[in-house]
C-alpha cells in the first residue's frame, strides 16, 4: 500500500543522508584517526561521537514524487561539531 511505500522510502532516506553525512566527514579522516597507535582511544572515541550525532540527526522535510520516492532535508546538529570533526583529522 502507498503508506508503508512512502515509510520504506523515507528510512532509506534518512539512511542515505546519514551515509552522505559521514562521507563529508571521512574528508577530514575520521576513521584513519582510529588507526593511529598514538591516538586510538581518542580517534575510536570521536569517530564514534560523530557517527552517533550524525544517526541522531532529524528529518526537516520530506516530499514525495509521484511514485512515492522520498527526498529529505536531514540536519545533523552538535556543539563543537566542526572542531571534533578537525581534531579527528590527523593530516
Amino acid at each position: 500500500n502507498r503508506v508503508a511505500r512512502r515509510e520504506s522510502a523515507r528510512r532509506a532516506a534518512i539512511l542515505n543522508a546519514q551515509y552522505q553525512v559521514l562521507e563529508k566527514f571521512k574528508g577530514s579522516t575520521i576513521e584513519g584517526a582510529a588507526g593511529m597507535a598514538d591516538f586510538e582511544l581518542t580517534g575510536i572515541a570521536i569517530a564514534q561521537e560523530v557517527q552517533g550525532t550524525v544517526k541522531g540527526g532529524s528529518v526537516v522535510s520530506v516530499t514525495y514524487d509521484e511514485d512515492d520516492n522520498a527526498e529529505i532535508l536531514y540536519e545533523v546538529k552538535a556543539r563543537g561539531l566542526k572542531r571534533k570533526v578537525e581534531a579527528a583529522s590527523w593530516e
